[in-house]
């Protein structure tokens, strides 16, 4: 998904790593790249389900307080009747 003005960095998502440790800490113990991890708490990227599914229960938050700019787009999407699964 590509990134929309609203997503910059994953606060959240930033403070549980933070909490976890380094990024490369984090990525080697869910099995990533370190710049993946980057990548993805600056909101660069979004990671797909099974790896979103990981991080919820790695730092024990559900995927949509995680991701809040991934949902907010699907939940746009369904409101313009756009929602594409």
């Amino acid at each position: 998904m590509a990134r929309n003005q609203s997503s910059a960095k994953r606060l959240v998502f930033a403070e549980c790593r933070k909490k976890k440790g380094t990024q490369s800490k984090v990525a080697k113990e869910l099995g990533i790249s370190a710049v993946y991890v980057r990548k993805i708490e600056n909101g660069t990227h979004t990671p797909g389900r099974d790896l979103m599914f990981r991080f919820s229960k790695y730092f024990g938050l559900p995927a949509e307080t995680l991701f809040p700019d991934y949902f907010e787009g699907l939940v746009h999407d369904a409101h313009s009747d756009n929602l594409i699964i």
